[in-house]
């Protein structure tokens, strides 16, 4: 089992220990080899998102930091879980963390990674952490993340038991789920975002590399990553949104 950890932070501060408290969980639940690559984005030296829209239109191999970024991407397509990490600054992850995955917004376009389970961490000295997760939580599940679990620290629950008690349930969670490949049914919300661009690349007017992907990957003939069990009553939703978003566009 391969863990990869992103830390988002340039500092070793309260949310590096509440991860470290995650990965002593992991090595204590794993009856298997456990192999935990933890990637820090201050290593890596790749500027800002440029926004030149090349891995929209051409392929994510034309952007310009693309021999920085895909080397941690890649880490990412082979993990079986990702846990991804960002203080609270300024009420929001860390401008590394936004950086990086402004740099992955190309699986907005085309959602990939649905099999996969994440875990979000974050930590603050004052507010801004329940938003903060949302945020890394949105993020993951529209690049197609299967589920998205939260650990989330403020001052007030520095020395609380149920603290650790969270940590200790939600890392079981996350290594049982990624140890038995379980896979969730995705929220109407996800279904209605998935045939959004399914509806939107699914013909050739639209950009190339984006076309390219759903023609592909054959996700362009599917209500949702047939990897993933759709309920009959989302099936027909999917369908039917699909059919009418296909007109629109």
């Amino acid at each position: 089992m391969k863990i990869v950890i992103l830390y988002g932070s340039p500092r070793k501060g309260d949310t590096y220990e509440i991860v470290d408290k995650v990965k002593s969980e992991l090595n204590d639940l794993s009856s298997v080899s456990l192999e935990i690559d933890e990637v820090f984005l201050t290593d890596y030296d790749y500027g800002f998102c440029k926004g030149c829209y090349n891995c929209f239109e051409f392929g994510e191999d034309k952007c310009p930091h693309y021999n920085q970024i895909n080397p941690i991407i890649d880490k990412i397509k082979a993990c079986d879980g990702l846990i991804v990490t960002s203080p609270v600054y300024v009420l929001h992850v860390t401008a590394m963390l936004k950086n990086f995955f402004d740099h992955m917004a190309y699986f907005y376009h085309r959602p990939y990674f649905f099999t996969k389970k994440a875990l979000a961490v974050s930590s603050t000295g004052g507010a801004g952490v329940k938003g903060v997760l949302s945020y890394m939580e949105e993020d993951l599940e529209n690049m197609g993340f299967n589920k998205v679990y939260k650990i989330g620290l403020t001052n007030a629950r520095r020395d609380d038991e149920k603290l650790e008690k969270e940590i200790k349930k939600v890392s079981k969670k996350f290594y049982d789920d990624v140890a038995n490949g379980k896979t969730y049914s995705p929220s109407f919300k996800r279904l209605t975002m998935f045939n959004v661009w399914r509806a939107m690349n699914s013909k050739s007017t639209a950009l190339k590399a984006d076309y390219e992907y759903w023609e592909s990957t054959g996700l362009k003939y599917h209500e949702f990553s047939p990897t993933i069990k759709l309920p009959l009553i989302k099936k027909a939703y999917a369908k039917l949104l699909h059919s009418i978003l296909s007109r629109v566009f």
